[in-house]
């Protein structure tokens, strides 16, 4: 079995440094994108207005 390698995951030297790095960035992130969010706004719902839009659009070409 030469020509398997070992995972680079399994290496305390690349878990211990790895996961620092990418659990310190996450925090950052989620520290700037905390401040951000606002659950008392009602986010838009485009989807709903543009169905609307449309069967309307239909009902009142079937009118016609």
């Amino acid at each position: 079995m030469e020509g398997i390698k070992e995972c680079p995951t399994n290496s305390k030297k690349y878990n211990e440094e790895s996961c620092k790095t990418q659990i310190h960035k996450l925090q950052e992130e989620y520290q700037q994108k905390r401040h951000i969010f606002n659950p008392n706004n009602k986010s838009p719902n485009l989807f709903n207005k543009r169905l609307h839009l449309r069967l309307q659009q239909y009902y009142n070409a079937l009118n016609k």
